[in-house]
């Protein structure tokens, strides 16, 4: 189901490129995500997946490593800000970032994505303290 996204979408590519998702455990995530509102089976999520030969049992290990992959993303987060590693402030600015970018993901053309990509580098590397 992502691989339709990393085909169209370059920002997508270039954040997962980035994060600590793998692309089985972002497909797997976002299926589970994109249907928790609805009642669809474990059977049904696994055939939505990009590669549809896998057993439940490795379909739920691959969403559970996804779902602490956030979480400690999530938490690493808490703690920089906490303990004064961000200025104050940066977290909510990164999810800024994504809330624009979630608006205008229509509009974004490679040659803007690329641009964009380098935006925000530019803004990771400050926030973490490898650019100032």
């Amino acid at each position: 189901m992502i691989e339709s996204k990393l085909k169209t979408d370059p920002t997508v590519r270039y954040l997962l490129k980035r994060s600590s998702f793998t692309k089985v455990q972002l497909d797997t995530y976002y299926i589970d995500r994109t249907t928790s509102g609805e009642k669809v089976s474990l059977k049904v999520k696994i055939k939505m997946r990009d590669r549809k030969n896998v057993s439940k049992g490795a379909f739920l290990h691959t969403l559970r490593q996804a779902q602490e992959n956030l979480q400690r993303a999530i938490y690493t987060l808490i703690l920089a800000e906490y303990i004064g590693l961000l200025e104050e402030g940066s977290t909510s600015k990164l999810i800024q970032i994504g809330s624009l970018l979630k608006n205008v993901k229509e509009e974004i053309t490679e040659e803007s994505a690329f641009k964009i990509s380098k935006i925000i580098e530019s803004v990771v590397e400050m926030v973490s303290g490898r650019r100032r």
